[in-house]
């Protein structure tokens, strides 16, 4: 079965390893995507500018705390007039800007 199965909010993602434990499981994982838009101007962005780790934490699976390791892209605004000259992507499907935790997770805990 593909861990994709459990993850629908990861479609857009590329699962590039996972790690068990006694206690917690981790999904490393990248976007698929080629491009972003840019959060100030919404112009569509391709350049690449850097990229960076960033960790979500995800509902729990039988008993077991699930931990994203994400690899998320920095992208450069090919936009003129855009104050914004590199923006990070947004992963509206799984938190917010900032979020360390997932949607999922945080209706979990509201429910709570």
């Amino acid at each position: 079965m593909s861990p994709m199965i459990l993850f629908p909010h990861l479609q857009d993602f590329r699962l590039l390893q996972i790690s068990v434990d006694e206690t917690a499981i981790t999904l490393e994982c990248e976007r698929t995507t080629s491009t972003a838009s840019c959060p100030m101007c919404q112009s569509t962005a391709r350049h690449i500018h850097s990229r960076y780790r960033r960790v979500v934490r995800d509902q729990p699976i039988n008993g077991k705390a699930v931990m994203l390791l994400l690899h998320v892209r920095k992208f450069y605004c090919q936009e003129p007039m855009c104050p914004r000259r590199v923006f990070a992507e947004r992963l509206p499907q799984l938190t917010v800007p900032h979020g360390q935790s997932s949607t999922g997770l945080r209706s979990l805990l509201y429910a709570l």
